[in-house]
C-alpha cells in the first residue's frame, strides 16, 4: 500500500511539473496582442487602485470605450476591465474581485451589453481566471469546475499550442489587433481585419426564447451588487456594423429592459442612434475591427458621444 501511494505521489508530481513547464513555455511565447491584453487587464489587480469609472463586460465594450477620452472629457480616472469572451456569469465575479481591490468604490460602473451575451454556458471562461487571479468562487460556481483546465494551468491557454507550433516552424504571426498603445485597460488599435471569414452583413435576429436564464440572472445580480454599493450603473450597447436599422439590438434592448424592470431596476441602455452613415463612429468599415467590434477610430467617436450625452449628464447630477 505504501509503495502504491508513493507511485501515485510521483505520478501526480510529474504531471504537475510537466503542466507548469508547459504553462511557463506558453506564457513566454504569448502572441504580442494577446500578451498586451492580459497584461493590461491584470494591471488593475496589481496596482494601488483609485478608479472612479469602472468599465466591465466582454470584448465588445473592451474595444468600444476609450479611457483616454473619458478622462479627457470628465477628469475622472477610468479603467476598462472588459474581458474578451466573458459572460455575465464571469463578469459578476470580476466585479466582486474589482470592488475588493479598489480603495474606495467607483462613482460609476459602466456595464457593456450585446445581443450575444445571454447565450453562453455558466463556465469560468477562457481569460477571466487568468486576469483576476483569485478564482476560487468563480471556479466553484462554474459548470466546468471539474474539467481538466481547473487543475492544469497549461490547458487554460491550450489555444496557444498552435501558435507555438507555428512559431517553431518560422511562420509569421498576424495579430488580430495591431495594438499601438495601452491606457488604463484600453487597447488602442486602428486596423480593420481583412479575414475572408468575417461576415460583414450578418443579420441574425435576437432569439429571446433560447437565452440562458442564469446568464440573465447574473447580469441582474451584478447591477444590484453595484447599486448596493451606491455606485451609479450605466448600461452601454456598442454598435454592430450590420445593425444600422437596429435589426438585432432593438429587440435585445427591449428584452433586457423588460427583465430589469421586473426586478425593480429602471435603467436606460445607451446604444448608438440610428443616424445611418456619416456619424462619428458608424457605419463605415473604417470604424470597425470586424462586424461586431469597433477599432480606435470608432471607439473614440462612440466614447465621445456616450460621455457627452450620458456620463457628463450623470456627473452633473451626481455633483448637485
Amino acid at each position: 500500500m505504501k509503495r502504491f501511494l508513493v507511485r501515485i505521489f510521483i505520478f501526480i508530481s510529474a504531471i504537475f511539473l510537466i503542466d507548469r513547464t508547459l504553462f511557463l513555455l506558453l506564457k513566454a511565447n504569448r502572441p504580442p496582442d494577446y500578451k498586451k491584453f492580459l497584461d493590461a487587464k491584470k494591471h488593475f489587480f496589481e496596482q494601488d487602485n483609485k478608479t472612479q469609472v469602472l468599465i466591465v463586460g466582454d470584448s465588445h465594450i473592451a474595444d468600444a470605450l476609450d479611457t483616454r477620452t473619458i478622462e479627457r472629457l470628465t477628469g475622472l480616472t477610468s479603467f476598462n476591465l472588459g474581458i474578451y469572451h466573458s459572460t455575465p456569469f464571469e463578469t459578476y465575479f470580476i466585479i466582486k474581485e474589482a470592488l475588493l481591490k479598489l480603495e474606495t468604490p467607483p462613482k460609476y460602473a459602466i456595464m457593456g451589453t450585446n445581443p450575444e451575451m445571454l447565450y453562453g454556458e455558466n463556465n469560468m471562461g477562457v481569460y477571466s481566471p487568468l486576469v483576476i487571479g483569485n478564482t476560487l468562487e468563480l471556479v466553484l460556481q462554474s459548470k466546468d469546475k471539474f474539467s481538466a483546465k481547473t487543475f492544469l494551468k497549461s490547458l487554460r491557454e491550450k489555444g496557444l499550442f498552435s501558435h507555438l507550433y507555428a512559431k517553431l516552424l518560422g511562420k509569421k504571426y498576424t495579430p488580430t489587433r495591431e495594438v499601438t498603445d495601452v491606457h488604463h485597460g484600453f487597447l488602442k488599435f486602428t486596423n480593420t481585419s481583412t479575414l475572408d471569414s468575417i461576415r460583414w452583413n450578418q443579420t441574425t435576429l435576437f432569439d429571446s426564447i433560447n437565452v440562458n436564464r442564469t446568464q440573465l440572472d447574473y447580469f441582474i445580480k451584478s447591477v444590484k451588487l453595484l447599486q448596493e454599493k451606491q455606485i451609479t450603473v450605466l448600461l452601454v450597447n456598442p454598435p454592430l456594423y450590420y445593425d444600422t436599422n437596429n435589426i438585432k439590438t432593438a429587440p435585445f434592448n427591449s428584452y433586457l429592459a423588460d427583465n430589469l424592470k421586473r426586478k425593480g431596476i429602471d435603467l436606460d441602455l445607451f446604444t448608438f442612434p440610428n443616424k445611418g452613415h456619416g456619424t462619428a463612429y458608424c457605419c463605415s468599415k473604417e470604424y470597425f475591427l470586424n462586424s461586431t467590434h469597433l477599432n480606435y477610430t470608432g471607439a473614440k467617436g462612440f466614447t465621445e458621444e456616450f460621455t457627452r450625452t450620458l456620463l457628463n449628464k450623470e456627473l452633473s447630477s451626481y455633483e448637485e
